[in-house]
């Protein structure tokens, strides 16, 4: 399942719905990256409010590694992860995902997890 992505003002919205892989993942912020729109030090949001993907630890670290990189390179300094409250697993996979980047100590990389996209959206234009 393709996810797709879009520019909402100087943030880029990345949304996973269902069920997708790590690579259509990186597909779509590959995309994203390389349309003209973008700019270094972008905002990002990770919409996975419809996210039915099963992660593991394995996955988790995956994108701990990625989002680090990105950070690294100067591509973003804010991360918004969006995941469902009514669903305690899902939620605590996205705050671990949190907590395992900022125990990295990359000072140039906020990253915060929220219940809905408004406050996020917030959160990344404050």
């Amino acid at each position: 399942m393709p996810v797709p992505w879009e520019f909402r003002g100087p943030v880029l919205v990345v949304t996973t719905s269902g069920h997708y892989t790590f690579e259509e993942l990186e597909e779509a912020v590959a995309a994203a990256m390389a349309d003209p729109r973008f700019r270094p030090r972008m905002p990002i949001l990770f919409d996975g409010s419809g996210s039915e993907a099963i992660l593991s630890t394995a996955d988790i670290d995956r994108r701990v590694d990625r989002v680090m990189s990105w950070a690294r390179r100067g591509l973003v300094s804010r991360c918004a992860l969006v995941a469902r409250r009514e669903d305690p697993h899902r939620f605590g996979l996205g705050r671990m995902l949190s907590l395992r980047v900022e125990a990295k100590g990359l000072d140039d990389l906020q990253i915060m997890v929220f219940s809905d996209v408004g406050t996020a959206l917030e959160w990344l234009l404050s």
